[in-house]
C-alpha cells in the first residue's frame, strides 16, 4: 500500500486493521503503530498522509491557524534569544510536540531548500542539499501543518555567509498549494552528482538514486515556491518524512535559558495560543 497515493479511507481502513487508533494528533506514538513500524520502517510515511488527506472542518483551520501563529511567534522569539543556528531539526521537533498538546495536525517534512535571490544583489543561489557529503535526506526540515502547507521556523536561523538574511523573511507559513518544478540541483550537491556519474548511474537516474521516494511524496506533499523579501524566493522540496522519537516531557534537544522544551511549553505557551 502507498500512503502517499492513498485516500483518506484507505488509510483509516488501514489504521482500523492493526488496530491503530487515529482519532488524536501523534498517534503515531500509539503501541500499536509502533508494532507495525518495527516491521516496516516507513510506516512513519501512512501517518504524514493521513495528515495531509485527513478532511478538516473551517471551525477547526480557524482554530489551527491562530494556534499555529501564535506558536510559531513565541518560538520564533525564543530561537533569536537562543541565538543557534542550524537548528531546523530540534525547533520543527518541538513545534510539533507543542502543536500536538494542543490538539493541532502536523507532521515534520524533510526536505531541500534553494533560496534564490535578486540577480542585481550578486548572492547566489543558496542551497539546502538533501544529499549532500556525510548528509542524506536532512538538507532541511520544516512542519506541515494545515491550514499551511510550509511551516519554517528557521529559515532565518542558518549560518549564511553573506547578506542572505537580509532577504529571507523571519519565518514561513504559507497555504500555498501550487507544485513547481524539481530538479537534480536542487536536491543534489554537486560532489554528490559528481560522484554518482563516476560510479555509473545516468544523469537521469540520479533523483531515483537518492530520494527514491520524491514521486510518490508530492502526490500529498508537493513541491512549492514562497516569496522571500525584495525579490527573493524559497522553494521546498519535500524528501522524507520525520518525527522526533520523545514526547515534549522527554525532548531534551534544545534547552531555553536553562529551561527544557516542556518546561518552556507550560511557561510561556500552555493556555495562551487560543
Amino acid at each position: 500500500m502507498n500512503p502517499f497515493t492513498s485516500t483518506y479511507e484507505d488509510l483509516a481502513e488501514d489504521f482500523r486493521g492493526r488496530g491503530i487508533s487515529f482519532d488524536s494528533p501523534g498517534f503515531c506514538d500509539d503501541p500499536s503503530f509502533f508494532e507495525v513500524e518495527r516491521g516496516d520502517p516507513h510506516y512513519l510515511n501512512h501517518y504524514a498522509a493521513f495528515v495531509a488527506k485527513r478532511p478538516y472542518e473551517p471551525n477547526y483551520l480557524a482554530r489551527a491557524k491562530v494556534i499555529i501563529d501564535n506558536a510559531v511567534s513565541l518560538l520564533h522569539a525564543e530561537l533569536v534569544e537562543h541565538g543557534r543556528l542550524g537548528a531546523c531539526v530540534g525547533i520543527s521537533e518541538i513545534l510539533f510536540r507543542i502543536l500536538e498538546q494542543e490538539k493541532v495536525w502536523s507532521c515534520c517534512i524533510k526536505g531541500s531548500l534553494t533560496i534564490t535571490f535578486p540577480r542585481k544583489t550578486g548572492i547566489g543561489t543558496s542551497y539546502f542539499w538533501s544529499a549532500d557529503h556525510g548528509n542524506f535526506l536532512t538538507g532541511h526540515v520544516w512542519l506541515y501543518a494545515p491550514p499551511y502547507t510550509v511551516v519554517d521556523i528557521s529559515v532565518k536561523q542558518q549560518p549564511y555567509r553573506g547578506n542572505e538574511a537580509k532577504y529571507i523573511p523571519d519565518r514561513i507559513l504559507t497555504t500555498d498549494t501550487r507544485p513547481v518544478i524539481v530538479t537534480d540541483e536542487d536536491i543534489i550537491s554537486p560532489p554528490v552528482r559528481m560522484d554518482l556519474s563516476a560510479y555509473g548511474v545516468p544523469l537521469h537516474q540520479h533523483l531515483k538514486e537518492v530520494a527514491p521516494l520524491i514521486p510518490d511524496i508530492f502526490e500529498a506533499f508537493p513541491a512549492v515556491s514562497v516569496p522571500g523579501l525584495k525579490g527573493s524566493s524559497l522553494k521546498y522540496s519535500p524528501v522524507a518524512i520525520h518525527a522526533p522519537e520523545d514526547k515534549l516531557p522527554y525532548l531534551e534537544n534544545m534547552l531555553f535559558q536553562g529551561l527544557t522544551p516542556w518546561q518552556l511549553y507550560h511557561s510561556q505557551f500552555a493556555g495562551k495560543l487560543d
